[in-house]
């Protein structure tokens, strides 16, 4: 388990803690066994263009193939993010109803 505390700071961030936090409590009150996985941002080819990294490619793609200038369009790359490969995620997920503990 994490021992960093829960500090939120976006609508998003709440509601991620709202779902772990009731998992927890039909644990305490109903004994229902439920294990939480905290995934980073999840990229897969074939991912809708709207995410960074399929944007990024998606440009790089173009200028390969001479339909866009060599220049990449970016916002803010202050932002720091880190990302999973559905692929990976999806085999600990099985791993983690298999062998998870509660």
């Amino acid at each position: 388990p994490e021992d960093a505390p829960l500090m939120p700071a976006t609508q998003y961030g709440v509601s991620k803690v709202a779902a772990e936090m009731l998992g927890r409590q039909y644990t305490w009150s109903y004994g229902i066994p439920v294990v939480t996985a905290r995934f980073f941002q999840q990229v897969a080819p074939g991912g809708p263009e709207t995410l960074a990294v399929q944007d990024f490619s998606m440009q790089v793609a173009m200028i390969e193939a001479g339909l866009q200038a060599p220049v990449i369009k970016h916002g803010n790359l202050e932002t720091l993010r880190d990302m999973t490969d559905v692929r990976d995620s999806a085999v600990a997920i099985v791993d983690l109803l298999l062998l998870g503990t509660p």
